[in-house]
């Protein structure tokens, strides 16, 4: 098992590396940019959490009050801008 600073490491560098190329067009004045989903993404990826676990984790990091009872508008809008999304949003 790897340490959690090289497991951090790691996560930095694939979403770095994996997920700069997707477009989520989100547009400039949106809640949330591309880089927190993906951010989201990777931690789910490499953790095998729940996107919305892993959007609550990320805003209480942050230090953002958040409701347990309720959805992570984070995780929401991810999920969102995830299905909008084709093949064709990579860029190769």
């Amino acid at each position: 098992m790897i340490g959690a600073t090289a497991a951090k490491q790691l996560s930095l560098a694939a979403s770095s590396m994996l997920f700069t190329h997707l477009d989520f067009a989100t547009k400039p004045n949106g809640q949330y940019p591309s880089e927190d989903f993906e951010k989201v993404l990777a931690r789910s990826a490499f953790n095998g959490e729940f996107v919305h676990t892993t959007a609550k984790k990320l805003q209480l990091a942050r230090g953002e009050d958040i409701d347990l009872q309720q959805r992570s508008p984070l995780a929401k809008s991810l999920l969102y801008h995830l299905r909008g999304l084709s093949p064709d949003a990579i860029d190769a």
